[in-house]
């Protein structure tokens, strides 16, 4: 959750999770104070509203499952204190990411991430140091729980979504360089898995049909490593 750049930067890096790692759009999401809208028009006045915060948690039915990250360069963000707030109320976890000391700005969250830049070179805008830092800080979170979640094997992106020629490529390449296969081959397995490189890979390693190799993977919440095992 953000406001102006800070939540512009949350909706970019949330909008590419689905198509990077094949997750449901509601696994990841980013929230911007002011809407779609925003992503597009200045509604930096938006951010000073605590209670559009506290609103936009409520409506989204936050529970203790969820976890909450606040983005707020300056760390004062009326909005983003305010949904960080009703988060806690809701028991879920809270994480900052805020490029000010924390003696300067204190946060009361369960993760505190400083990403300490300094003055910036244009005073006060917050799009250059902070968020370019931003961009690489939430990039790296959401990759690593997309590995945690069995989102990757070694480092090939076993979870993409073949959408168009280019992912095509990409999805052969994947079963090629993890399997040994010709181009022809790998192409036929992708198709036997209807497109699923995860399952192609399993169907390939365990010598098995579709559906036993779905199964196997719902039983390890989509694992691979796990369903190899």
């Amino acid at each position: 959750m953000g406001a102006g750049t800070s939540g512009r930067l949350g909706v970019l890096d949330a909008s590419e999770c689905p198509p990077t790692f094949c997750t449901p759009p509601e696994l990841v999401q980013g929230i911007i104070a002011g809407g779609a809208g925003a992503l597009v028009r200045s509604s930096e006045a938006l951010e000073d509203r605590p209670e559009d915060g506290a609103t936009a948690i409520a409506q989204r039915h936050i529970t203790e499952l969820d976890v909450v990250v606040g983005i707020t360069a300056g760390g004062t963000t009326p909005y983003v204190r305010g949904a960080i707030a009703a988060a806690k109320e809701r028991g879920a976890k809270t994480v900052a990411i805020s490029c000010v000391p924390a003696d300067q700005v204190p946060f009361d969250v369960d993760v505190d991430i400083r990403l300490l830049t300094g003055p910036e070179i244009l005073a006060g805008s917050t799009r250059l140091k902070a968020g370019t830092v931003t961009k690489m800080a939430l990039n790296i979170l959401s990759t690593s729980i997309m590995v945690k979640l069995g989102k990757v094997y070694g480092n090939r992106m076993i979870d993409v979504s073949v959408t168009n020629h280019k992912l095509h490529d990409r999805a052969l390449g994947i079963i090629q360089d993890l399997t040994d296969l010709s181009r022809e081959d790998a192409a036929i397995l992708l198709e036997k898995s209807q497109r699923k490189v995860k399952a192609a890979l399993l169907m390939h390693w365990k010598q098995v049909e579709l559906p036993e190799a779905e199964a196997l993977l719902q039983q390890n919440q989509g694992n691979l490593r796990s369903a190899l095992n």
